[in-house]
């Protein structure tokens, strides 16, 4: 009962928790990616960001993804927060391959955000935080490709 002193509904609550959530997942990956000068390390580091937010919730997975299965009507409140954090993270993404030079920043930032979402989902499921660190070693593969591909050109 004392939640509902603070918050009306089940709803309010899970939005303040998502957007509280992200405020702290903004903070925490703004604080690791200042660790490092080059584009290409800040890119890497996010993966690390991802593996230790996944090990910090206990290989429970993302608690995005945990709020719009709670939620399926597409035109949730919820699942706008989602998709809102998602694509927050994705126009992150995307300035990050840009700082990088990449000649398609949108695309590299895209094939990151694959990784990373996928390997979450699979290191929660399976428990296995080693997932992403895999993860991790095919986005350097990708982000060196990238890289040299705009050198040639």
């Amino acid at each position: 009962m004392t939640l509902y002193s603070y918050f009306a509904s089940k709803d309010e609550l899970v939005a303040a928790y998502l957007e509280e959530r992200d405020r702290r997942w903004r903070e925490s990956l703004k604080r690791r990616l200042a660790e490092y000068e080059d584009s290409r390390e800040k890119l890497l580091a996010v993966f690390d960001a991802y593996r230790e937010w996944l090990i910090s919730g206990g290989l429970r997975g993302c608690a995005y993804i945990n709020c719009a299965a709670e939620f399926p009507e597409r035109e949730h409140p919820t699942r706008e927060i989602v998709r809102e954090h998602k694509a927050g993270f994705r126009r992150r993404l995307a300035e990050l391959t840009a700082e990088a030079g990449v000649v398609d920043p949108e695309g590299l930032a895209e094939r990151l955000f694959f990784l990373l979402e996928g390997s979450y989902v699979t290191g929660a499921l399976e428990g296995d935080d080693a997932i992403v660190e895999n993860a991790r070693n095919l986005a350097a593969e990708l982000i060196t490709a990238a890289v040299n591909d705009s050198g040639s050109r």
